[in-house]
């Protein structure tokens, strides 16, 4: 998993991740994103946000409410069966779940890749190594910045 501070380079880790998310819907007539949404407030804002700037992008996209780690992984169960699906996005949700060890167990396709945006903490420590990089988190906590 790769961890980005949204805070530096004026937030160009979220404007590398739109672009992903373009580029991975190219030469496709599918749904190429699956938007796992927390119901909370934070999750249907941030998702009503996305879903906007993906369709002036052209981007084909599915979003589905989640409560709870458990209807996370069953989204993931069916990434196998779904090989249009590129992209996962999770937001305000999926920090706290081994995201890597889920997609291995669940069989999904070598080129999905996740992007995490959870402002709820803490952050499972599994989800902070570097043994992937089809998982990204972004974080803007301020006490990740170096003081000096």
């Amino acid at each position: 998993m790769v961890v980005r501070n949204v805070r530096e380079d004026e937030g160009r880790a979220l404007l590398e991740m739109l672009d992903a998310l373009r580029l991975g819907s190219m030469g496709s007539n599918a749904i190429t994103v699956r938007i796992l949404a927390a119901n909370d407030h934070d999750g249907v804002c941030s998702t009503q946000i996305l879903v906007s700037v993906l369709h002036k992008k052209g981007v084909k996209y599915t979003v589905v409410p989640v409560s709870g780690n458990t209807e996370i992984i069953e989204q993931l169960q069916q990434l196998e069966e779904e090989t249009e699906v590129r992209s996962v996005v999770l937001l305000n949700c999926g920090a706290s779940l081994d995201l890597q060890q889920q997609m291995e167990e669940s069989a999904a396709p070598a080129n999905v890749k996740c992007y995490v945006i959870d402002a709820h903490r803490p952050f499972l420590l599994a989800n902070m190594s570097k043994r992937s990089d089809r998982v990204v988190v972004y974080d803007d906590d301020p006490r990740l910045e170096d003081p000096t």
